[in-house]
């Protein structure tokens, strides 16, 4: 069975015809869960109700790096507010995007939603292009690092299995890059768009690979 772990169902003028193809696929038993992004807080309704239509849609909410202009005051209180009256609720899709509105807004927004995942404990769905050392730092500063041996446990911070697993979505981070991501953040997942980008692919574990649409 397909389990699809990011998807926007609610977007683009095809919206319609992606929920009859996936009506289908759940009729011929073909695909489980499916994972439904926001990009704003204009389609967190449009999500909420995919989520009360289809059983096995998993709403996720957040703010996308393009969209970080549409932000209004009080965004982050609302945001947290809808996941904790939507307990399975995830966070996303959220990130970083060099090519859009790129700049210390962007980060400041993404950095708020990642810990606010952190804080709920809800997985979070993460776009990042052009951006992979940036990500790099940004999740090595809330994330626990894994434990050195030589030097003992770090006892200030939580176990890696107390914290919620993360998606980089459309990964196409070089093949060092990628070890180097899979090499120190043990609750991170990778998931493709096409054309496969297979020097990102090979850096990848495969019990870290996921499938998206």
């Amino acid at each position: 069975m397909y389990y699809d772990s990011h998807s926007h169902l609610q977007l683009g003028n095809d919206s319609d015809e992606k929920k009859k193809n996936y009506e289908v696929l759940l009729e011929k038993n073909v695909i489980g869960h499916l994972i439904c992004n926001s990009t704003s807080e204009q389609d967190y309704k449009h999500v909420e109700e995919l989520s009360n239509q289809f059983d096995n849609v998993i709403p996720s909410y957040g703010i996308h790096p393009w969209y970080i202009d549409n932000c209004k005051l009080g965004w982050l209180e609302r945001l947290k507010s809808r996941l904790i009256h939507s307990e399975h609720a995830f966070i996303g899709e959220i990130g970083l995007d060099k090519k859009r509105s790129y700049g210390l807004k962007q980060k400041k927004i993404f950095e708020s939603q990642l810990k606010l995942a952190l804080e709920l404990n809800r997985p979070a769905s993460i776009h990042c292009v052009r951006c992979h050392g940036t990500m790099f730092e940004i999740l090595k500063k809330y994330l626990p690092l894994p434990a050195d041996k030589s030097r003992g446990t770090r006892k200030e911070i939580r176990k890696e299995s107390f914290f919620p697993p993360l998606l980089l979505h459309g990964w196409s981070g070089s093949h060092d890059m990628s070890k180097m991501f899979v090499r120190n953040f043990p609750n991170v997942y990778y998931s493709f768009s096409v054309p496969l980008r297979t020097e990102s692919l090979k850096g990848i574990p495969i019990n870290r690979v996921l499938a998206e649409t």
